[in-house]
């Protein structure tokens, strides 16, 4: 019994452990407009000129805007671009909900201000594994071997069993 009870705690915590991983901690560092590569997340901060010119394709000002590089030669910078549309969409059933456009967008590079690359923050990622782990495992442990029966107590103190 115990070596099962230990097998799935030694599980959760690697499903945890593994959902942080996977999702991680990110931050932007900013590297040189002309070092972003294919592949890459960044988040590119637009000139005035960029930002008036990409606001017909995006409908609406943004300062910035952010994407995985596609292609990043010559004097433009290829992003595929995932944001909300401007419109929203009735279901029919009283309540709306919003779309999402993904699309290529084509930045000169004279309309780029600066660029920064989204890295893993390891530090920040572990810091949360740690914590989710660490909580997981106290609720595990209160709830096998705590006080904890689970049940539903009545207004007399007593559990009330289904």
């Amino acid at each position: 019994m115990a070596a099962r009870i230990g097998s799935k705690l030694v599980s959760v915590i690697l499903a945890v452990g593994c959902f942080a991983a996977s999702s991680g901690c990110h931050s932007y560092r900013a590297i040189a407009p002309d070092a972003a590569s294919p592949g890459t997340t960044v988040r590119a901060h637009l000139t005035p000129p960029g930002v008036a010119r990409l606001t017909v394709t995006l409908g609406d000002a943004r300062s910035t805007v952010e994407g995985q590089v596609v292609e990043a030669a010559g004097r433009e910078l290829h992003l595929l671009s995932r944001h909300e549309s401007t419109n929203r969409f009735e279901n029919g059933l009283g309540s709306a909900y919003l779309q999402y456009l993904q699309q290529r967008i084509i930045i000169g590079r004279d309309e780029i201000q600066g660029i920064e690359e989204r890295v893993l923050d390891r530090r920040k990622t572990a810091a949360v594994t740690t914590v989710l782990v660490g909580a997981l495992t106290g609720l595990f442990v209160h709830f096998m071997w705590g006080d904890s029966k689970g049940g539903i107590l009545d207004e007399t103190g007593d559990e009330v069993i289904f």
